[in-house]
């Protein structure tokens, strides 16, 4: 078998060869942790050097396919998404929150929580861009309003004053909940109260009874709120 090689450990070899490749995992790495301290990760400039690094090593080699891992399974790379993008990504956190729940574990249940509130955030912030088409591209040269309303799409993770901005929602949540005679508004305004984002570093455990309930509220809202 070859040698196998992990991120940040040389290969067990001399020469030029091996003296580029551990420059080249150097200088890849030393751009990440460098870039990982930053809330916006330069994803483009990692793209670019794995076009690069592409030229220097043929096609098939271990350097080469650890490049292209990172270009081809980047998740992580910035997007501004459409309402209709966002409820599909919705969609798909809401069943991310079902398999957790439907292990039974306590130990997945402040998981299951998390990305519930997830779906909710994502839900509103759609609502935010269909309410406010103007505002979704960049901040420079907006007006002050326009500004906090692109901070709230992109950057704020505080619901309760995304869920401010957008009253007629409220209304028509509230509408449907009292013909379902269900307390659809309160169920919605608890969560954005509650601060789910906080959740991710919680060192608290959830059960998994708690999850349930969540996801069985989110289940109803999120129709709601597409």
């Amino acid at each position: 078998m070859g040698d196998v090689w992990y991120p940040g450990c040389a290969p067990s070899f001399s020469g030029t060869s091996a003296g580029c490749c551990i420059w080249v995992w150097g200088w890849y790495f030393s751009g990440l942790s460098r870039s990982v301290q930053t809330e916006d990760i330069d994803f483009e400039r990692f793209e670019k050097s794995a076009t690069s690094a592409s030229k220097e090593f043929p096609a098939g080699s271990q350097v080469a396919r650890s490049f292209e891992m990172t270009a081809s399974s980047n998740i992580f790379a910035k997007q501004r998404l459409t309402a209709g993008q966002l409820r599909a990504v919705a969609e798909r956190r809401f069943d991310d929150a079902v398999a957790l729940c439907d292990t039974g574990q306590n130990a997945r249940a402040n998981g299951a929580q998390y990305l519930s509130g997830i779906v909710i955030e994502i839900l509103l912030k759609g609502q935010l861009l269909k309410l406010y088409p103007h505002a979704a591209g960049q901040a420079s040269g907006k007006v002050a309003d326009d500004r906090i309303i692109w901070t709230l799409i992109w950057r704020s993770h505080d619901l309760a004053d995304i869920l401010d901005r957008l009253p007629l929602l409220r209304i028509a949540v509230n509408g449907k909940g009292s013909e379902a005679m269900k307390p659809y508004l309160e169920w919605l305004m608890g969560i954005c109260n509650r601060g789910t984002i906080h959740a991710r570093y919680s060192p608290a455990t959830s059960t998994i009874a708690d999850a349930r309930e969540m996801i069985s509220r989110v289940r109803i809202l999120k129709e709601r709120l597409k």
